[in-house]
């Protein structure tokens, strides 16, 4: 679960975290309000949208000079005139794609001096198990930018859980910030302050962009300029109050109707309707479909506990899906190699086609129990019980070679990525790939 900016600011400040006063606004007359609030006589006003780059994104509704969600205000009728550009409008940044998303929400902050910018991150790092800090001296930019043609200038430290957080961790982000003096110890503090509340609230993320040196009369002071925590999702019945900061209309509609059923969605741009039962079989078949030239529409994994609400709710889900348009001709594509080894066994069993003679002489299936002889109409017991599952499923199959509207690949067990084509509700095997002729004409 992601947060704005002003949430995130608000709740890093409650842990000591030093961040600008800043005031969020729903609408021009809060804006205005706010900014009279505030110190002046320098005033930025920032859109609020789960998304980074608002500073060089660009609005639809405005020209192409128009600036981007992240200006600056000398007076309180610029305030005002910047909060009706971006309220009700488009933002459409690098990381929203060409849709852009809506701006409904404001944040007024008091303008501050920049003399350096950082980058300082907190994540999870999976591979140590540990909670991870990045630091980087190359802030208020993009830091995968950075790490492609940069790599050295990003520095990670490690924390042990057994001993939590350290002075000697707040020295070694110090360094590799190149801070001493007071602004060393300020970061140090930062630090204490970050790692407080990616422990108190069971964070996943909580990244600064920039970290900034701003001189002031007191002196030169760490500011926290912009902030963005995200929140593990399994946690949040621990934090009820946290719960409450979700804005629903920054998530995609369709994840939110998943999340009211316990559903694990992502909508991908792909055209491949996905539903599987485990995570890492959808992650597999999501690879299989890429690997067979398509792309998935959704990441959806129904869990184990899946029952027919559950399973009805995700059909819905994906049916709803416009981008969703898989055919007969994309299933038989996606599909090829298992159809091929598929549709030449069956046929070969059968003993059908123009080489129903020649499949006499054939060796014996692997399943097959025969008493030395090659008769193809002798067949074991599981072939037979093939045969019988295929003429039950024989007219759904037909429907599916006539051109569905969709894949929808449906697994009710864990099975080896060879046989995933088999779990296919609709038939999926023959095609122009088969070197017989399909019985059902869908070639």
């Amino acid at each position: 679960m992601n947060i704005h900016e002003y949430q995130a600011k608000e709740l890093l400040a409650k842990f000591g975290v030093a961040v600008p006063k800043g005031i969020p606004a729903m609408s021009v007359e809060e804006a205005v309000a706010a900014a009279k609030q505030l110190p002046g006589p320098l005033y930025v006003v920032k859109a609020q949208i789960h998304a980074g780059g608002r500073g060089k994104g660009k609005f639809k509704e405005l020209g192409p000079d128009a600036k981007g969600g992240v200006r600056l205000a000398k007076s309180i009728e610029e305030v005002e005139a910047h909060a009706k550009d971006m309220l009700g409008n488009t933002l459409v940044t690098i990381q929203t794609g060409e849709a852009g998303k809506q701006v409904n929400r404001l944040y007024i902050t008091d303008g501050v001096d920049i003399g350096k910018e950082f980058y300082l991150a907190l994540l999870v790092d999976r591979a140590t198990s540990r909670i991870a800090v990045v630091a980087s001296t190359e802030g208020g930019m993009d830091i995968e930018e950075v790490a492609h043609s940069a790599p050295e200038k990003i520095h990670t430290i490690t924390i042990d859980p057994a001993t939590g957080l350290m002075p000697h961790h707040g020295r070694a982000v110090a360094k590799a910030l190149d801070l001493s003096g007071d602004l060393a110890k300020q970061a140090a503090k930062i630090l204490d302050g970050l790692y407080a509340a990616f422990l108190g609230t069971d964070a996943s993320q909580i990244e600064i962009n920039p970290l900034a040196i701003c001189p002031t009369d007191e002196g030169d002071k760490l500011y926290v300029l912009d902030a963005k925590v995200g929140f593990d999702s399994n946690a949040m019945f621990r934090h009820k109050d946290l719960a409450e900061l979700r804005d629903l209309t920054e998530e995609d509609p369709a994840e939110v109707e998943a999340s009211e059923y316990d559903l694990a969605y992502i909508k991908l741009d792909g055209n491949i309707g996905c539903m599987v039962n485990g995570a890492g079989l959808a992650m597999a078949t999501m690879d299989i479909i890429k690997l067979n030239g398509a792309f998935p529409a959704n990441f959806l994994d129904v869990g184990g506990g899946a029952n027919k609400e559950k399973v009805t709710a995700a059909f819905k889900i994906i049916l709803k899906d416009p981008a969703v348009q898989g055919s007969g001709h994309s299933r038989q594509h996606l599909w090829r190699h298992h159809e091929v080894r598929h549709h030449r066994r069956r046929h070969r069993r059968r003993g059908e086609g123009s080489e129903s003679v020649g499949a006499a002489r054939r060796p014996l299936g692997r399943h097959e129990r025969r008493k030395g002889q090659g008769n193809p109409g002798e067949l074991g017991s599981r072939d037979r019980s093939r045969e019988r599952s295929g003429r039950r499923g024989e007219e759904d199959r037909r429907r599916g070679c006539q051109g569905g509207l969709m894949t929808i690949i449906l697994s009710r067990r864990r099975e080896r990525i060879g046989r995933l084509g088999s779990l296919l509700p609709s038939r999926t095997w023959c095609g122009p790939a088969s070197s017989r002729a399909c019985p059902h004409r869908c070639d």
